[in-house]
């Protein structure tokens, strides 16, 4: 399997040196997260392995990762409503998600990262008249409602192997943040 490396290059952005999340399955039965030098909770995720090239990532990359992570360590019920514990599965998904969009759009101000009721993950953006939430289902499956108050325009789907609306978004998203006097 292959694993992701977090290294702190000489201009204080993090780099990604492959985009691919392996557990790690601890000596005590628990899995036991490790991004960069900091242990988390289980289960959990692993680092490691040397780079193999350099690709510049958003600021929040690396603590929306570890937020990821640390959700795995929620109970079941952790609303008092029945939620389900988070899937390991699914936030590994929701990662490797993040790093693509974190190395296209590195401008993006950071999104929120939400545990969901059934054992997911979703990220959200709420900024310049744009509201993006994109719950991950499964590998490269995702749930997104998208709406636009300023042109009106809403989009709500379950998206596949057709990642291109999506995408869309996310560059509609990355100009109005790049077009406004305060992004």
């Amino acid at each position: 399997m292959t694993s992701l490396l977090l290294v702190p290059p000489a201009h204080g952005e993090q780099v990604v040196t492959e985009a691919d999340v392996r557990t790690d399955i601890g000596g005590d039965g628990l899995g036991r997260a490790r991004l960069g030098v900091e242990a988390l909770s289980p289960p959990v995720l692993s680092v490691g392995r040397p780079p193999l090239g350099r690709l510049q990532l958003a600021r929040w990359a690396e603590p929306l990762i570890t937020a990821a992570a640390r959700s795995l360590a929620l109970p079941e019920n952790w609303d008092s409503y029945g939620a389900k514990q988070v899937r390991l599965g699914l936030v590994e998904a929701t990662i490797k998600f993040v790093l693509i969009v974190a190395s296209a759009y590195p401008k993006l101000p950071a999104p929120s990262l939400v545990p969901t009721p059934d054992g997911g993950v979703q990220i959200e953006w709420h900024t310049r008249d744009i509201d993006l939430e994109i719950e991950s289902i499964g590998a490269w499956r995702f749930i997104v409602v998208a709406v636009d108050r300023l042109l009106g325009e809403e989009w709500d789907a379950e998206v596949g192997a057709d990642l291109r609306q999506l995408f869309a978004w996310l560059t509609r998203l990355n100009n109005r943040v790049a077009a406004s006097p305060a992004g």
